[in-house]
């Protein structure tokens, strides 16, 4: 797990040294192990390392023998099976990376339908003198663009941008609307303006610092297999157990220790048993709680599931203090924002665990390939009970802004879904399909890569593996929702192989005593949000007020994201320093 960065030049004017410098720096954290670059005419690359696999010799960039050139940041689960395919060919490291370069010698650029893994890489091909970006179907490991006059460059995140002075700190008001209505930003623009994002499956070419092809790998698949009934609950139990061991025996392979964040929740509770049955499993597991609302603490359920399989697991707590000092590191580290309350328990126990693992297996994606969201129900109700899924924005009906979020709903509704390849979809699917479009990579996955990274720790997401990704998208509904209960068919394999897990047990959803912690911060921050810049140039100080004052179960959320932003704003914007507690960073400058 990498940090990469670059640029194809439109004319001979290279960047300065001290460009390509402040950029490196950007990535450190992405990479602490290694640095390494390329250079050639028009073209650069830049790449700091986080050693994974082969941690000797498995330095960046990669040139093979055919002057081709990359740098990649992401994990590749066939490279095994690439290499005992390809076997003709000359491998310099051990490094998984590699496989990308054998593939692109054997199948040009339709080398990304062979990758099964998590990436974003650019390859260069010193012969055709082109530069290839390209992203992992579900958009796990992130990549950014940007277009000035004389460069196309490209990047893990966008601050290298900004570090490197490549444009000025201006906003997208638009992603600023929709980061206000859904506490996250669609499709590929970002809060920065003229920083976009390459879409998850996206293949770029560049030549000259121009576009010149771009193609689109989807996410989805649906495979026929003749040996199996969707429909017999035991065959599908079989092909689940079949699949997920395959799949998590492909998430392990590291030389360096693996963790897993625990909650007791049934996405990290499957990861922790198809583990066990690995005779060398070391995994180590973690969890966090809160010194409030014992309600939302999961320690007591972690521990539980962690001694069943006799795991070295370590729990932590969370506090107020914690809170109010490292908030502004925390959002300093969501360059591309996402007002996510769990952003705060997932750096802080990454921080935390960080000088003891570089890698983290994490159970994202769970959730909307086995439909466990409320919100999948509510969906599926007979009218007038029915709830269309992102219908409604966060400050609806609260007279908050200057102007109303006319922007806000950006595409984010089930009425535009429609499967690029035909695959017909009904309604429980389209609502899937949807959060998997927008809600999974634009929060959740930003989310698990920024606080990892920003602690140079690499997340794996087994649900992601597009083999079983695909076999829960396409299972009947019935195998995912029973009555009020989600996943049902990993709950079924749960229950018929770790039964003592209590896999039918009610789960509360994830969340964070938020609304405690905002409340104790006292009257000075109401005042705090509302006088800063960002946040008074579009809302109104008195409703702003409004809302700090009254934190009940609808405002939490609004004053929360408030608070996100205004920090975020002063930060990346104001630019000014994230070193201090959270009032310390709301009094400058505003």
């Amino acid at each position: 797990m990498c940090g990469i960065a670059g640029y194809s030049g439109k004319s001979w004017n290279l960047p300065s040294k001290k460009i390509m410098r402040d950029i490196k720096e950007s990535l450190f954290n992405r990479g602490p192990d290694g640095y390494g670059d390329y250079f050639y005419k028009s073209y650069g690359l830049v790449h700091t390392r986080l050693s994974i696999i082969d941690v000797q010799n498995g330095k960046q960039p990669i040139k093979d023998n055919f002057d081709n050139i990359l740098v990649a940041n992401g994990e590749i689960y066939n490279d095994l099976d690439i290499r005992e395919e390809f076997n003709q060919l000359v491998f310099s490291t051990g490094s998984d990376n590699e496989s990308i370069l054998a593939l692109y010698n054997v199948y040009g650029l339709d080398f990304v339908k062979h990758i099964r893994g998590m990436y974003s890489f650019a390859l260069l091909d010193i012969k055709k003198e082109i530069l290839i970006l390209s992203r992992d179907v579900f958009g796990i490991k992130p990549l950014y663009t940007l277009e000035t006059e004389d460069f196309f460059w490209f990047s893990s995140q966008p601050y290298s941008f900004i570090k490197a002075g490549l444009l000025k700190r201006e906003e997208n008001v638009e992603s600023r609307n929709n980061l206000f209505a859904f506490q996250f930003i669609p499709n590929r623009e970002t809060l920065l303006k003229n920083i976009k994002r390459v879409s998850p499956g996206e293949t770029i070419v560049i030549k000259n610092g121009r576009i010149i092809e771009t193609r689109i790998l989807e996410k989805i698949d649906k495979k026929i297999d003749k040996d199996f009934n969707p429909h017999s609950v035991n065959c599908s139990i079989e092909k689940f157990d079949n699949l997920w061991m395959e799949t998590l025996d492909r998430h392990r392979r590291s030389e360096v220790p693996i963790g897993l964040f625990l909650s007791g929740g049934i996405d990290s509770t499957a990861i922790l048993s198809g583990m066990s049955r690995f005779s060398d499993n070391k995994l180590t597991t973690y969890t966090i709680g809160y010194d409030k609302r014992l309600d939302l603490d999961e320690r007591d359920k972690a521990k539980r599931i962690s001694d069943l399989f006799g795991v070295k697991h370590y729990s932590f707590e969370m506090n107020y203090k914690d809170f109010f000092s490292i908030l502004p590191e925390v959002i300093f580290s969501m360059d591309d924002p996402v007002a996510d309350y769990a952003i705060i328990p997932t750096y802080v126990l990454a921080k935390k665990i960080s000088n003891d693992t570089k890698v983290v297996l994490s159970g994202e994606g769970g959730d909307e390939l086995g439909a466990g969201y409320g919100r999948y129900r509510s969906g599926q109700r007979m009218w007038p009970f029915k709830k269309e899924p992102w219908s409604e924005h966060i400050y609806s009906n609260t007279s908050i802004f200057y102007n109303e979020l006319n922007s806000w709903s950006s595409g984010v509704s089930i009425d535009n879904i429609s499967h690029p390849n035909r695959i017909v979809l009904n309604r429980l699917q389209k609502m899937q399909f949807l959060d998997l479009e927008h809600w999974l990579v634009n929060d959740l996955l930003i989310k698990l890569d920024r606080c990892l990274m920003a602690n140079g720790i690499e997340g794996r997401v087994p649900f992601l593996d597009k083999d079983i990704a695909s076999f829960l998208f396409h299972l009947p509904d019935n195998l995912k929702i029973q009555g009020r209960r989600g996943k049902w068919i990993i709950r079924l394999w749960l229950n018929k192989f770790f039964p003592k897990t209590q896999p039918f047990d009610k789960k509360s959803g994830f969340s964070v005593p938020i609304g405690d912690w905002m409340n104790q911060s006292g009257s000075i921050l109401p005042n705090l949000v509302a006088d800063q810049v960002g946040v008074k140039s579009f809302c109104k100080r008195e409703t702003v007020l409004k809302i700090f004052n009254n934190i009940d179960k609808k405002n939490i959320q609004r004053a929360w994201i408030l608070l996100f932003y205004s920090i975020w704003h002063q930060c990346h914007i104001i630019g000014v320093s994230y070193k201090g507690n959270i009032f310390e960073v709301l009094s400058e400058n505003s």
